[in-house]
């Protein structure tokens, strides 16, 4: 969700903002059936319904090996079970009916996109449509990292953002 409202932010506010870092996020999701089905789910089964796959989504695979023993898989899954079904679905909603394709191209503040290499919730190519959609951005892939690439590789994640922050 971050990653739309800091979308949202620089369009409507870019004096706000002196750099702005964009983290495993789109500007646009093809795929409403995707919102529609997960919406559907929550409001019959409730969260628990979703979130172990929603886990799975957010993590690669071997990661989810390695860390099940360090507490960090459970610690995303509670927090993804405290959330509240009404939550859960006003955030569907406005993912699904998201679009800043168009505004894009007026964005004028120093923009990084990081990019988790194996993100199936935010798919690669959609970072890549901002970095070409904001003149002058920059894509930092970060390797073996799905959604939650700050987690996965927080040394990388960390030292790319510092590093364009920095400049």
């Amino acid at each position: 969700m971050g990653g739309m409202v800091g979308q949202w932010l620089v369009m409507n506010a870019p004096e706000r903002l002196d750099r702005l870092v964009l983290s495993n996020t789109a500007a646009y999701f093809p795929n409403k059936d995707m919102w529609r089905e997960r919406i559907a789910m929550a409001e019959q089964d409730g969260i628990a319904a979703i979130a172990e796959a929603s886990i799975r989504r957010r993590f690669t695979p071997g990661f989810l090996e390695r860390a099940t023993s360090s507490g960090t898989v459970d610690r995303a899954g509670k927090f993804m079970l405290e959330t509240t079904v009404e939550g859960y679905l006003g955030c569907c909603v406005a993912i699904r009916d998201m679009d800043f394709r168009a505004g894009l191209a007026k964005i004028e503040t120093p923009t990084l996109v990081i990019i988790g290499e194996k993100d199936s919730a935010t798919l690669p190519e959609y970072g890549e449509v901002i970095v070409r959609g904001i003149g002058g951005a920059k894509a930092a892939v970060i390797s073996d990292a799905a959604h939650l690439s700050n987690i996965e590789q927080a040394d990388d994640f960390t030292r790319t953002q510092v590093d364009f922050i920095a400049a």
